[in-house]
């Protein structure tokens, strides 16, 4: 899915998404997006999506937008910390051609994925000695990896 946009305070939509402060988006196309499926996240069309997240889509809703109407002031800031009209004018520039009718909202959340093998970090785990834990937690956390990946590292690519 495609995030081009910065939000009024100067955060990329992709940067609002990783820290799970934009947690919904619209569109003029439905698109083949389904509940419970992940997808990348791209900055443009062709683009490579982001190595180090997915979202998992959790609901998607169709709604009838009429000129002048606002969405809340909530869904504003899920949106990327957006109020109503700062939205609604930023919708209109992103897609010039719609002007009313129905429109599709879809609200997910981000999973983190390991950078070496793509495994969602949150299903991902290890035996590890009881001396390191903590340190290939700090190498996991600091470079995006698996504890997997992390201890593979850490032991010099084993």
């Amino acid at each position: 899915m495609i995030f081009s946009g910065t939000s009024p305070d100067g955060e990329t939509h992709i940067e609002k998404i990783r820290k799970g402060t934009k947690t919904h988006t619209r569109r003029i196309n439905r698109g083949i997006y389904k509940i419970g499926h992940s997808y990348s996240v791209q900055k443009g069309r062709g683009k490579k999506g982001e190595p180090d997240i997915r979202i998992v889509m959790d609901k998607i809703w169709s709604e009838i937008h009429h000129i002048g109407d606002l969405i809340s002031e909530k869904d504003a800031m899920k949106e990327g910390g957006y109020t109503p009209k700062q939205y609604e004018e930023v919708f209109t520039e992103i897609n010039p051609h719609w002007k009313e009718g129905i429109r599709f909202g879809f609200e997910f959340h981000v999973i983190k994925i390991c950078v070496e093998c793509g495994k969602f970090l949150a299903n991902t785990t290890t035996k590890l000695s009881p001396h390191a834990p903590l340190e290939v937690q700090k190498v996991a956390h600091k470079e995006n990896l698996c504890w997997d990946c992390a201890l593979k590292k850490i032991r010099g690519g084993e």
